[in-house]
């Protein structure tokens, strides 16, 4: 995980279990978005996702929705 920033906005980069590199608005969880698709992904597009925000007392949950296939 790297958090920075880039002007005033704030951002997260990670990487999981899935095999994908993430970058994660923390300004606008509509922004947020796969960088690296996993190895295992097909060559041609990519898993479609959205990204949403929940906010609890101190805390702002980003989370990734996988959609459904159109």
């Amino acid at each position: 995980m790297y958090i920075g920033q880039c002007d005033k906005n704030q951002f997260i980069l990670t990487a999981g279990s899935d095999m994908r590199i993430r970058y994660w608005d923390l300004h606008l969880a509509a922004n947020s978005h796969i960088i690296v698709n996993a190895a295992t992904d097909p060559l041609h597009g990519s898993p479609t996702v959205s990204y949403r925000s929940d906010h609890y007392p101190f805390t702002v949950a980003l989370t990734s929705v996988k959609n459904a296939a159109v």
